[in-house]
């Protein structure tokens, strides 16, 4: 015996007449709300984007995604050009870009965050977070022009008596300046050049316990350095101070960079 469907019941012409309409919009507004759901990704790999895969720890960067536009960064310059932008970004919907008009007179441009957190003071001010075993710093970056640019992240530790800083070069064109490091380490500064940098995202990180020991040869733990700030920055190609020779260069041209998920994080394990 052949099954018995339950009965149908008929839709008037009437109501017909209004439900095409009305089954059409509604695709229509679901395709809409998917396209722009797509849209809002964005260039960036949000599928696999984490801005929290380094560690459980709490990220000492405050805003290191820009979600909350430059709040907590201090413009280092402002003869250049500090965007945040929701047009690139890996993480999130904004990243910041930062743009250097190619001139002869042109100079850099950048943003600076303090880490005045406790733990490093003397009666007058707080200048920043203790170092500590496991104290990694990492960074996603990008630049459609790698060949023609110089762009990174620096770091900045203060003991209260001294400054002593390392520059992580993400993007370097020429020869930066010759390191320069006082024998009692009143103050001193180190170039490390990365040149990784790409038309795509890409991470950075690094290990600011180990290569403070690498790079000044004394434990910071025991001489009572702290992070003091922690500064993104990109600079033009005609910048010949210190000994640092200027390179070729397309005068009113721009270079451009993209950086975001600034992340400083204690990490276990190390």
């Amino acid at each position: 015996m052949a099954a018995i469907l339950p009965k149908v019941p008929e839709i008037s012409m009437h109501r017909k007449k209004f439900l095409v309409p009305a089954v059409l919009i509604m695709t229509i507004l679901l395709a809409g709300i998917a396209a722009y759901s797509v849209s809002r990704l964005g260039p960036g790999n949000n599928s696999t984007c984490n801005a929290q895969s380094s560690s459980n720890q709490s990220n000492y960067i405050a805003n290191g995604g820009f979600e909350n536009r430059s709040s907590y960064w201090s413009l280092t310059s402002n003869n250049d050009t500090a965007i945040v932008t929701a047009a690139d970004f890996h993480c999130g919907m904004h990243a910041l870009e930062l743009i250097t008009l190619q001139n002869r007179n042109s100079s850099f441009v950048g943003l600076t965050q303090w880490t005045n957190l406790s733990g490093c003071s003397t009666a007058f001010e707080r200048f920043g977070l203790p170092m500590m075993h496991g104290l990694q710093l990492s960074i996603w970056y990008k630049t459609l022009n790698e060949s023609n640019n110089r762009f990174g992240i620096t770091v900045t530790f203060h003991n209260s008596t001294s400054k002593l800083t390392i520059l992580y070069l993400l993007a370097f064109k020429g020869v930066p300046q010759a390191n320069l490091v006082d024998p009692n380490l009143a103050a001193g500064r180190v170039n490390v050049v990365i040149n990784s940098s790409g038309p795509t995202w890409r991470q950075a990180t690094f290990d600011l316990y180990n290569d403070f020991v690498k790079y000044f040869g004394v434990d910071p733990l025991a001489r009572h350095y702290c992070v003091n700030y922690v500064a993104l920055w990109q600079m033009p190609l005609s910048d010949n101070q210190g000994g640092m020779a200027s390179v070729s260069y397309v005068p009113g041209s721009r270079s451009i960079c993209f950086l975001d998920d600034v992340e400083l994080r204690l990490v276990s394990g190390n």
